[in-house]
């Protein structure tokens, strides 16, 4: 007969003795565990599973609401009697609403019915909780017969696993999912998720799904598995469902096999260890890094509108096996890819610190991610969602976090960003690289005046990132280029060593080059000695991108609306507008107020945040997400912001005299210097 575990938690001795003994004697098939505190309890919930727990209310170093938060918080829905010294019956209720099943007082104990007493406490609770584990499995059957499990979900190759969120049981697998792992669905539906996944990926998969909430309803996570073809990787994409209280209820699963990505990886990775191996022969070092920085320096974006070109010459060339080869760390790559169903070229320009075998080993790393984010961009519908800004930021903030773990070795300087095709609209940021210029009108001017962003590899306790935007209009070209551009050591007559310091002289060559990239490394020699690796990198209209006319005409009309209150009207025209007019920031923060005042507070967050990347210090942009959080009660999230807002502008009116109902005074921690005040509310527009 099989045994019924039970976990006795009590910090007296001579009690637990006497309960096992009285337990036993009456009842032969139980096998009872002991635990007596916080430690106990923790080994003996990690080494077995119980029917049933009987827990003293008062422990050494904690107690049984605590307890029973602990062991809700690992999921586990074991039932539980609570033991108390305390015959009450205020407490009994207060036990029984907090999730015990039973309440006995431990005044029974001489009782000469009280094994008999706690056997039937304890075979009740098993029982009951045999009953809600059956009624939840028979939902799970009644669940699969319902029609949102059918048609596409259900014969998506993608692989699609449902389960609740509160005890992790599965109650959905599509197709898909049983032919990938050789399931037959019966085997699956009812078991618990974690029971699918390998032992070693537990612990991030935890760490994932509990960091999931209606503020962040999405997470992902790459793994392997062994499948019916052996051991497969998969990115897997967990989606939060909630109730109308937007408590979460159920998790949803969707992932794609992207095997052959990570076997290209392991190649890549295969290949860098041979090459680390070759070290006593340079020459065969250089060659080898060179094809790999020739197969992660790419062009690939192709346009009728738009021409993206790039050119580069590296200060360091060797020979090998009669054939001539570079060797630098300067390191371009372009590209293309879809958000938001719009076509974007992607472009990066890239100067690695140090030279030769040092900078390439940099440029490899950042090709390498650089790579892997393009690719994520084109086969993820998640990353296919998001804004440019958004899209830029995250890559970013994965360059930056790769590079800080060589701690200060691998520097590396970029210009990095979107264009659409359409429109000429560029998206980018510019990481202590030199400044980029326009050349138009045969003109050249820099559009950048101050350093924003540190190289990738510098640690800093805050990033401020900003994405700047700039419309390309017809005929004109945008320019970026690495230090090699400026590094000039200069001829001059009396033989001298001078390194040019005028950077005007980069904006002289591009007008004397016409704009052209090719040419101006030619006319550069002209000057002197190019002294450094050298990269330039253009983006230039076609002459034949359609810019709207009519944005003067949809601008009143928007704001007649908006002043009109008339918010419905309003919500279309904003979308189309922010499309055609992606540049316009003030009419991205309209849409953003229409989409909260009309209850649509998520996309009002997504658009918020997207002008914020554009302009992180604007007030009445901060102001504005402030109040979308304070609205959605998710203070913890607008008091950073609250912060900002009075750092940057103490004084502001819109700060003042806020009505609002959540207690924002006690939340907010401010320098003393900053006076506690109140967001208001909006004015009309």
């Amino acid at each position: 007969m099989k045994k019924k575990k039970i976990l006795i938690i009590e910090d007296d001795k001579t009690t637990r003795v006497l309960l096992k003994r009285s337990l036993n004697k009456t009842d032969k098939t139980l096998e009872i565990h002991e635990a007596w505190d916080k430690s106990s309890i923790t080994n003996s919930i990690n080494e077995e599973v119980y029917e049933c727990i009987i827990l003293d209310y008062f422990l050494p170093d904690t107690n049984a609401i605590k307890t029973m938060e602990y062991f809700k918080s690992l999921k586990i829905s074991t039932p539980i009697i609570i033991l108390s010294a305390q015959n009450n019956d205020v407490m009994a209720a207060l036990m029984i609403k907090l999730g015990a099943f039973d309440y006995i007082s431990k005044n029974l104990i001489s009782d000469k019915n009280f094994a008999e007493k706690i056997l039937n406490a304890i075979n009740n609770a098993i029982s009951n909780h045999q009953k809600e584990y059956s009624q939840k499995k028979s939902l799970i059957a009644l669940q699969l017969s319902e029609e949102r499990y059918r048609g596409l979900i259900e014969n998506s190759p993608i692989l699609i696993v449902r389960f609740f969120y509160d005890d992790l049981l599965i109650n959905f697998v599509n197709d898909g999912f049983c032919k990938y792992f050789d399931k037959a669905r019966f085997e699956v539906i009812g078991e618990i998720f974690y029971s699918l996944i390998p032992k070693s990926s537990i612990p991030q998969m935890k760490s994932i799904i509990n960091k999931i909430d209606f503020e962040h309803p999405l997470a992902t996570i790459e793994i392997s598995t062994k499948s019916i073809y052996g051991k497969q990787w998969q990115i897997w994409t967990f989606q939060g469902i909630f109730d109308k209280s937007n408590k979460i209820i159920e998790l949803q699963c969707m992932g794609e096999d992207i095997t052959d990505q990570k076997i290209s990886e392991i190649k890549l990775a295969d290949t860098l260890n041979d090459i680390q191996q070759l070290k006593q022969q340079q020459d065969g070092d250089y060659f080898l890094t060179s094809l790999l920085l020739d197969s992660l320096t790419t062009k690939k974006f192709v346009s009728e509108n738009i021409d993206i070109d790039y050119f580069i010459k590296s200060k360091k060339t060797f020979s090998f096996r009669n054939k001539n080869k570079e060797i630098g760390g300067d390191l371009c790559i372009t590209d293309e890819i879809h958000l938001k169903k719009r076509r974007y070229g992607v472009f990066l320009n890239a100067d690695a610190m140090g030279k030769s075998m040092q900078g390439a080993g940099g440029s490899m790393v950042l090709g390498a991610i650089m790579q892997a984010a393009i690719y994520k961009a084109k086969v993820s519908p998640t990353v296919q969602d998001l804004y440019p800004e958004t899209w830029i930021k995250n890559s970013y903030l994965e360059f930056q976090t790769i590079f800080e773990q060589f701690q200060g070795s691998m520097l590396m300087s970029i210009v990095f960003g979107l264009i659409d095709d359409e429109t000429g609209l560029i998206y980018y940021i510019n990481a202590e690289h030199p400044w980029c210029v326009i050349y138009k009108n045969n003109k050249t001017i820099f559009i950048e005046n101050e350093l924003e962003l540190w190289k990738l590899g510098i640690q800093l306790k805050k990033k401020t990132i900003r994405i700047k935007t700039l419309l390309l209009n017809n005929g004109e070209t945008f320019i970026a280029g690495s230090d090699g551009r400026d590094d000039i050591l200069l001829k001059s007559k009396e033989n001298s060593r001078i390194i040019n310091d005028d950077e005007n002289l980069f904006i002289n060559i591009v007008n004397e080059a016409d704009g052209d990239i090719k040419k101006m490394y030619e006319i550069t020699e002209k000057y002197g000695e190019i002294t450094d690796d050298y990269s330039l990198l253009s983006i230039k209209t076609k002459k034949n991108l359609i810019h709207k006319n009519n944005k003067k005409e949809k601008n009143t009309q928007i704001k007649e609306l908006l002043k009109n209150k008339e918010f419905l009207k309003c919500e279309n025209l904003l979308k189309e507008y922010i499309i055609n007019f992606a540049n316009d920031n003030n009419f991205i923060y309209y849409y953003s107020y229409v989409l909260l005042k009309l209850g649509k507070t998520t996309q009002a967050i997504q658009e918020a945040s997207r002008i914020i990347l554009r302009d992180p210090n604007n007030v009445i942009f901060l102001i504005h997400k402030a109040k979308i959080h304070i609205n959605m009660n998710k203070t913890e999230l607008a008091t950073p912001i609250i912060q900002q807002i009075h750092k940057l502008d103490p004084n502001n009116s819109y700060l003042k005299n806020l009505n609002i109902k959540l207690n924002i005074e006690k939340i907010l921690k401010l320098e003393s210097k900053y006076p506690i005040c109140y967001v208001e509310q909006y004015k009309d527009i």
